[in-house]
């Protein structure tokens, strides 16, 4: 995938200067949305001090359980799975030395600095917002995206939507319930619905004519949208549910974390393959106070509309970072 926006070249051409210092940063084996753009704003922190920034490497070499849970361990090598986001988005290291040989940073645990989250040089949230780089680093992170993660979406799509492959006019609505009521008020059904009906009046289609991808880790959101949604509109599901039922449910709702490390990472590519064919749409129901959410907008903003010349719509239902 080619870069295309001047922040995302500035971040490459930052990240391949390999005469500066190098900050680690750890994958905090949270949600997956939740970790890349945790990477994101440590990238940011990590060029407030100067430094390129890369991923610290599992402590233990020979380690089968690696030290990002969504590591696939099947599909990715040991060495990938040794270090995080190499498997699906290429090694992080491009200045053809080893690790060992790099300048680690040792922070003073006093140093003021260490502790500000913030990157005020970067993001001065005038030329550059919060959101404008985490959309830019998630280009310069999804450019070189595995061509197994493609190749697992490319088999999913005709399961998903059948023969034909993916239809015109495709609405991608993303439902986010599961454990989400902790950190924001979940929607209705019927609030996500109304969304893609406006979608649908704005682009002239009729009934027949309208297809949604119901993009979601809950099962109840998939049945209700379907039951909900007027008899002519075809209504496709996501596979990662299907994909993983064999994993069991420790809780009411289903837990990515859980299901990662249960499904020995196979979880990540299986969301990553999902969020691709998500982004097989122009239009977009979203809650931006989710991480998935956030990183679908993100992506239609900084690949699919430079692609098409801004042709995708999209209605946030809760908006989440600016």
């Amino acid at each position: 995938m080619t870069i295309r926006s001047h922040l995302a070249k500035r971040l490459h051409s930052w990240q391949r200067k390999c005469d500066l210092p190098v900050e680690f940063h750890e994958m905090n084996n949270y949600g997956l949305g939740s970790d890349l753009h945790t990477w994101s704003q440590a990238l940011c922190n990590a060029m407030e001090m100067g430094h390129t920034l890369h991923v610290k490497l599992n402590p233990k070499p020979n380690s089968t359980r690696g030290s990002w849970i969504y590591t696939d361990l099947k599909l990715c090598s040991k060495a990938e799975v040794r270090q995080p986001l190499a498997c699906y988005f290429g090694p992080q290291n491009s200045c053809g030395k080893e690790y060992a040989s790099m300048t680690r940073i040792n922070y003073d645990p006093e140093d003021p600095k260490r502790h500000n989250p913030g990157c005020p040089s970067i993001i001065d949230e005038k030329h550059i917002t919060t959101s404008k780089f985490r959309a830019a680093s998630m280009e310069l992170l999804f450019s070189h995206v595995d061509r197994r993660v493609i190749s697992e979406a490319e088999r999913l799509i005709p399961r998903v939507f059948g023969a034909d492959g993916v239809p015109k006019n495709l609405i991608t609505v993303h439902i986010r319930w599961g454990d989400k009521y902790t950190e924001m008020k979940l929607l209705t059904i019927d609030n996500y619905l109304e969304a893609a009906k406006k979608l649908a009046r704005a682009r002239g289609l009729d009934d027949a004519q309208v297809s949604v991808y119901v993009a979601s880790d809950d099962a109840r959101a998939l049945q209700g949208f379907r039951r909900a949604a007027p008899p002519g509109w075809k209504v496709f599901d996501d596979p990662m549910l299907g994909d993983l039922r064999a994993v069991p449910m420790h809780k009411t709702y289903f837990d990515h974390v859980f299901a990662a490390r249960m499904s020995q990472g196979y979880e990540g590519v299986e969301s990553l393959a999902s969020l691709l064919i998500s982004l097989e749409a122009e239009d977009f129901v979203l809650t931006t106070g989710s991480n998935w959410s956030r990183l679908i907008n993100e992506l239609r903003l900084s690949v699919l509309d430079p692609r098409c010349g801004g042709c995708t719509k999209m209605i946030d239902l809760l908006e989440g970072e600016s």
